[in-house]
């Protein structure tokens, strides 16, 4: 992921984009910021269930808006991950809920930052959208998850309302 100063057609869209957050009504669910001296965007995600805290970097090289834009997270702001980390599905377990889930195989295949996917139309409302909605994917994952080890765990409620309580998470 290059450090490269963002051009100033990549900055003219940003400040454009960012006099409409202003008027966003999801402006409670994140915050999202440009530190222009370092070309980067960040998008800071406020505590929803189990994480505490998510905050995405997006390296904005001389190439943006016409390629996609370098992205890594942290849970801590101190130790910085690869987004390839946190579309990964660790094993077939985590491979099924998600496709329960979602439907899809692949969390990453259908992510806007996605080579293959990415537009110079991409707004960073929906770069920030998207990494909320996978997060809550996520948190429906780890429903399916504990609902599934509950009911190893307490064999007293019948099957059927075990199926009840699946379909609603």
């Amino acid at each position: 992921m290059s450090n490269g100063v963002m051009s100033r057609s990549g900055l003219r869209r940003i400040r454009s984009e960012e006099k409409n957050w202003n008027n966003m009504e999801d402006e409670d669910n994140y915050i999202c910021y440009l530190e222009e001296e370092h070309s980067v965007y960040m998008i800071y995600v406020k505590p929803i269930y189990y994480v505490k805290q998510i905050t995405f970097k997006l390296v904005l090289g001389e190439h943006y808006p016409f390629r996609k834009p370098g992205m890594v997270y942290s849970m801590d702001l101190e130790n910085w991950r690869e987004m390839k980390n946190f579309y990964r599905l660790y094993n077939s377990s985590m491979s099924e809920r998600y496709k329960e889930v979602t439907g899809d195989d692949c969390m990453c295949c259908k992510s806007i930052l996605c080579g293959d996917n990415w537009s110079v139309k991409t707004l960073m409302k929906e770069i920030a959208d998207e990494m909320k909605g996978f997060l809550k994917i996520k948190e429906r994952m780890n429903d399916k998850l504990f609902s599934n080890i509950l009911m190893k765990r307490d064999k007293k409620l019948p099957e059927e309302i075990w199926k009840y309580i699946r379909e609603y998470i």
